[in-house]
């Protein structure tokens, strides 16, 4: 067995003779004992505190002031990963006995992601060729859930919306939380004069055929225009100008030119009975 071997250009080998070129301190070992494999190395520590520090700058006294790797431990077996003494400046990950993981700062849920940016909290990236590519699965151990919810949205306000365990998007549309400025106006001739249209999408290889309308036609339509949000080319992450529906609020309007026939043909029917 090689013990290891300190050489004159500042690297060290523990369990060979020959540390790799450019690694400062490198740790080998082939073997097992008994036929079973154990870690490279183990640190103990019996205090509670730090782990491993590998630090990157010092103040006159020469005392370390950053971390680029600060491993942390709590009461608990909690462990942390992060800059700072005590990873006290920026928890990169934490790890929580008994809660979870957590990515920028300590976890309250088996999974949880903090950020304060302006950028995306997490982004799932799929690079996959492959015909059929998927990005989030949430299973259920519950076939048929009655209750609970897939994904839930919400601000400081609470809930503003959910996807249900039974697949259906739900979001808020309590009174509470609108200022009413009325019945709306007619939207019946803003109906009547959409173009619905038979289409494919470019993107789709097998062509599959829809029916809808498109935003361009809707910006034009006074009862529809809002409905209609616009990314800038940067916003759409540098592929050009995209324009967005939001369908769910076609409802209320189509729900409203409903009534307004519906009264209309009424009126006529009542008409009718009296001649």
């Amino acid at each position: 067995m090689e013990f290891g071997e300190i050489l004159t250009l500042g690297r060290v080998g523990i369990g060979t003779k020959t540390p790799a070129a450019g690694i400062p301190l490198h740790v080998y070992d082939s073997k097992s004992v008994a036929g079973t494999a154990y870690p490279l190395a183990r640190f103990g520590n019996a205090n509670t505190g730090h782990g491993i520090q590998i630090e990157y700058d010092y103040n006159n006294a020469g005392e370390p002031i950053g971390y680029i790797v600060n491993t942390y431990t709590t009461a608990g077996s909690d462990i942390k990963i992060g800059f700072g003494a005590a990873c006290a400046t920026e928890v990169a990950i934490s790890i929580a006995n008994g809660t979870g993981v957590g990515i920028g700062g300590n976890p309250v849920h088996k999974f949880d992601v903090f950020y304060s940016g302006t950028d995306y909290a997490s982004f799932i990236y799929n690079s996959s060729s492959s015909a059929n590519i998927y990005g989030i699965q949430i299973n259920f151990p519950n076939k048929n859930p009655t209750g609970g919810y897939f994904i839930g949205c919400t601000d400081s306000g609470g809930y503003e919306a959910y996807v249900t365990g039974t697949g259906f998007w739900t979001n808020v549309s309590d009174l509470r939380v609108k200022d009413v400025d009325g019945e709306t106006a007619s939207k019946l001739d803003d109906i009547l004069a959409l173009t619905v249209i038979d289409y494919t999408r470019k993107n789709d290889a097998s062509l599959k055929p829809h029916i809808g309308v498109t935003a361009q036609d809707l910006e034009e339509k006074p009862g529809f225009a809002h409905l209609v949000t616009t990314l800038s080319s940067e916003e759409n992450e540098g592929k050009g100008e995209r324009k967005m529906i939001y369908k769910a609020g076609m409802i209320p309007i189509i729900l409203k030119g409903l009534q307004e026939l519906t009264v209309e043909v009424r009126e006529r029917l009542d008409a009718l009975e009296k001649v």
